[in-house]
């Protein structure tokens, strides 16, 4: 037996079970390989997957955590600049993967579904937006009331059609977000292309908005831009119906800042 300078043994010619034959007693030494392993880093301590080559590892169902932050995605590099993309096959090499998070705790938004789910779920939802979305043939939540950021980084939400009526039961928060209450924020997105209708049933006079019905001491809208029409379809002559391209009632201590709202048609009743 040859040994090397660790004690391990020299391994010679594979036994090959299917043509080898003993003619003789002999001994066959086992060569145990470790199996590779897949280190995701960046979240609270590594995460380590060990598989054979060959094996094939989906997305895991539980994601990496930092506390205090929102996991993202899987990269290649650190500087999270090459996506990572699962399933991964495991070769014969060890292979590092990083794990990337956002400051804070977020529902990164994708799809209408997932906007619908974050602020059906939830008054206070701090929202990611993480694509553009298009509403065409898609349902506008109902939000009435809205206490939470909506982080538009750059995005376009589009295409949103939307029917307000009044009446005796249904007394305010006439737009696509009602009431935005203290500390709440909707920053960086453009609103494209929105058509709303605003009709009323009863009463003497109602404001109605196509963002916004009332923006709260504290709350905030920042470099927002919205595009669209706001239409009044009210039957009863006698309603009087004021509408507003952005926010119909802004309280003292609320901000608007770098918003755009001239691509918005108001429409009378005729």
């Amino acid at each position: 037996v040859v040994t090397d300078e660790s004690g391990r043994v020299r391994l010679g010619e594979k036994w090959d079970f299917s043509t080898g034959r003993a003619q003789s007693e002999m001994t066959l030494y086992a060569n145990f390989l470790p199996n590779p392993t897949l280190t995701v880093v960046g979240g609270n301590e590594p995460v380590e997957y060990s598989y054979e080559p060959g094996y094939t590892r989906n997305e895991p169902t539980s994601a990496p955590e930092s506390s205090g932050n929102t996991f993202y995605g899987y990269y290649e590099d650190a500087d999270f600049t090459v996506p990572f993309t699962w399933p991964y096959t495991f070769t014969t090499e060890d292979k590092t993967i990083y794990a990337r998070f956002i400051p804070g705790v977020w529902t990164i938004v994708r799809t209408p579904a997932e906007f619908r789910s974050a602020v059906n779920r939830s008054a206070s939802a701090d929202i990611y937006l993480d694509a553009d979305l298009d509403f065409t043939g898609e349902a506008w939540p109902a939000v009435a009331a809205f206490d939470g950021t909506i982080e538009g980084n750059g995005h376009t939400i589009a295409n949103i059609g939307y029917a307000i009526t009044q009446s005796r039961i249904n007394t305010e928060n006439f737009a696509l977000f009602g009431t935005l209450g203290d500390g709440a924020v909707i920053r960086d997105v453009t609103f494209s292309d929105c058509d709303v209708t605003f009709a009323a049933t009863s009463g003497a006079r109602h404001n109605a908005a196509l963002l916004v019905w009332r923006l709260s001491a504290g709350a905030a809208l920042e470099n927002v831009t919205v595009t669209g029409t706001l239409t009044d379809v009210t039957e009863n002559a006698a309603i009087v119906v004021n509408l507003f391209g952005l926010c119909a009632e802004a309280e003292e201590g609320s901000s608007i800042i770098d918003c755009d709202y001239t691509g918005v048609t108001l429409i009378p009743r005729t």
